[in-house]
């Protein structure tokens, strides 16, 4: 999970009185492509805004080519954001120090020395009074000084020990936060909600029509809840690696497609019809790097679900995940990182596409860059985020480009429409399961007809009997 994407999600909720929230009506569906009102353009009422919104997605999702990508709304509540991480750091931990509260400390003194030689780097107030509330800033600072003291020929074995328990501790309790039960006994309050959300996603898309391409999900949450949703409904899902009782990462893997027979006299294949390819950019906690793994090109493993008391993610030789700090676009440039990014920009290139962005605030530059690029060359990509721009600066300036590619959905209707349980519940379709219906309604209202006008000749034949009979009396 990318827990920099702190406004925009789930977590965060409004200071609105319900007087307020029971007013809230279509009125306030926004529908934005560029610079223009989509709405205001085709006419639309605001009783018949909703509705749009729903013929627009079923268009979307019969898109030749189609991305999802998923940030940190689509797992909160379940999952806090890096600021909800922040608070319950501060009321486990048990010792105030740099307005945290830290087990075995740093003296005042040792701070002093530390912050003493990281200025020796020459950056710039290394560590305010207003960085110590931003977990992001404080593994920023800690990350630089154990680089520092890597490559310090007067490194003090103290302070890089030091150092290093204080990443661990961050980190420990982030992973702890990630790494939900995901086996349906999780004790999480908001689990079985998040779960269900991501359950009702999976079954709609992958009802896709097998004629097109199967749908792509990029997503930078580390957090196991596609996978296990996926498990859950029995969807196929190609997620990078291949084996059997250790499965590795391979990128060749996403070339890959599940096939079945479809004539038992013939050689002839057709892709499965619900399977997704899943992509996780900021990889994920059962990952790890398996250094006695000799026979293959990569070293990522997948693992089962990690004992969290013994916090297995800590130990330097099995962390994977992109922990959130100033540096992840430099972290970001090492396997398997560059070849699940490579593998975003492939996907975007391809022609009649659309990215669709759901609970994600822009914030990865290194993610960012890709789209921005992509837009740039690919003149047939369409981006759709379902976000208000007015709440996030980076947003608020990709709309400012006002790219008629670019379309904003966000607003109320009783209820934040761009929030992940709205849009899957109310705004994408299970297409396939509507033509299914429409054609089973066809068929027996032909049935139905075609009984009607048996029952109308009998009754013909009887009439046309009677009047004979009666014609024979006379």
């Amino acid at each position: 999970m990318s827990n920099t994407d702190v406004k925009d999600t789930e977590y965060q909720q409004t200071g609105k009185n319900n007087d307020n929230k029971n007013q809230q009506t279509e009125k306030g569906i926004k529908f934005y492509q560029g610079e223009k009102d989509k709405f205001e353009k085709d006419n639309i009422e605001n009783e018949n805004k909703l509705e749009y919104l729903k013929t627009y997605f079923e268009e979307l999702l019969n898109t030749p080519n189609i991305n999802f990508l998923l940030g940190s709304g689509t797992s909160a509540k379940a999952i806090p954001t890096m600021k909800g991480i922040q608070e319950d750091l501060e009321k486990e931990l048990e010792k105030e120090y740099w307005k945290l509260k830290i087990k075995d400390p740093l003296s005042e003194e040792e701070f002093k020395k530390i912050k003493e030689e990281y200025r020796k780097l020459k950056i710039k107030d290394p560590l305010s009074e207003e960085d110590c509330k931003n977990l992001e800033q404080i593994l920023g600072y800690l990350y630089s000084y154990k680089e520092y003291l890597e490559a310090s020929n007067n490194a003090s074995n103290d302070n890089d020990s030091t150092n290093d328990k204080l990443i661990k501790l961050i980190e420990g309790i982030i992973f702890k936060k990630i790494n939900i039960i995901s086996d349906g006994t999780s004790d999480n309050e908001h689990y079985k909600d998040t779960i269900k959300n991501y359950e009702e996603f999976y079954q709609k898309i992958s009802r896709r029509n097998i004629d097109l391409a199967r749908p792509n999900i990029f997503t930078t949450n580390n957090d196991l809840f596609n996978e296990t949703a996926m498990d859950n409904l029995n969807i196929n899902y190609n997620n990078g690696f291949s084996g059997g009782i250790k499965k590795y990462f391979n990128p060749a893997q996403f070339n890959s497609v599940l096939s079945q027979k479809v004539d038992l006299n013939l050689e002839k294949y057709q892709p499965i019809e619900n399977l997704v390819n899943l992509y996780k950019l900021h990889g994920s906690v059962n990952w790890v790097e398996d250094e006695n793994n000799s026979n293959k090109f990569f070293n990522i493993r997948e693992t089962q679900f990690f004992n969290t008391e013994k916090n297995q993610s800590n130990d330097k030789k099995n962390k994977v995940l992109i922990y959130p700090t100033p540096l992840k676009q430099n972290k970001s440039l090492g396997s398997p990182y560059t070849d699940l990014l490579r593998e975003f920009q492939k996907k975007l290139l391809l022609p009649d596409n659309v990215l669709i962005i759901i609970g994600f605030s822009m914030r990865d530059e290194h993610i960012n860059n890709i789209i921005y690029q992509s837009l740039t060359i690919n003149s047939s990509l369409n981006i759709v985020l379902l976000a208000d721009p007015e709440n996030n600066g980076n947003l608020k300036n990709l709309n400012e480009i006002k790219d008629p590619r670019i379309f904003f959905i966000y607003g109320k209707d009783k209820e934040e429409i761009h929030y992940f349980k709205y849009i899957v519940e109310k705004l994408i379709p299970i297409i396939k399961e509507d033509k299914e219906l429409k054609l089973l309604k066809e068929f027996n209202d032909k049935i139905k007809q075609k009984e009607e006008n048996i029952k109308q000749k009998e009754e013909n034949i009887k009439q046309k009997d009677e009047n004979i009979k009666q014609k024979e009396e006379k």
